[in-house]
């Protein structure tokens, strides 16, 4: 099995490093213990044993999870035939059914009281986000403001501004 993982690989590097510049039979304290190089070395190798345990268990989970998937395809498609096959050979209320594990009636319908728990809900829930039904949104026009469009001047003595003269002056300031 391939090691995909920095640390697998680390740990790989780690063994073959000590196996090579670390005597078996010199001694280091790590951790407040005291470890040869041979226990260093099979301590590291626990760990990339364990790394190379849950690679190997993953593949064989994903494929495992694929195999099922595609077989599962055709149970359902089975099961589904079968279930229609029953119901037109046996009826769809027939309890025997129920012992296939096929629904053996249609949904009934809610009672009064849950029906106006939803109307409730609903009405609370369109009210606090502020939604409309399509008949409201229909009934919605926007009013836009129609203004007349203002007259041209044409030679009316104001010097061509469009303005009047005003009351008591002489002219435009």
């Amino acid at each position: 099995m391939i090691l995909v993982t920095k640390f697998a690989q680390k740990l790989q590097q780690i063994v073959t490093a000590l196996g090579k510049y670390f005597p078996a039979t010199s001694t280091i304290v790590l951790l407040g213990k005291t470890y040869t190089g041979n226990q260093l070395v099979q301590a590291f190798q626990a760990g990339l044993t364990a790394l190379e345990a849950v690679a190997n268990a993953k593949s064989a989970f994903l494929q495992a999870c694929a195999a099922c998937k595609v077989a599962l395809v055709e149970v359902h498609a089975l099961y589904v035939a079968l279930a229609d096959a029953m119901r037109s050979q046996l009826g769809r209320g027939n309890p025997i059914l129920a012992e296939y594990g096929f629904r053996t009636a249609a949904r009934s319908k809610p009672s009064p009281e849950t029906a106006a728990a939803a109307i409730k809900l609903r009405t609370a829930t369109r009210k606090a986000r502020h939604t409309l039904g399509k008949n409201q949104k229909a009934k919605i026009k926007a009013e836009v403001p129609i203004q007349a469009p203002e007259p041209a001047s044409a030679g009316n003595g104001t010097g061509g501004s469009g303005t009047p003269p005003s009351a008591g002056g002489t002219g435009p300031a």
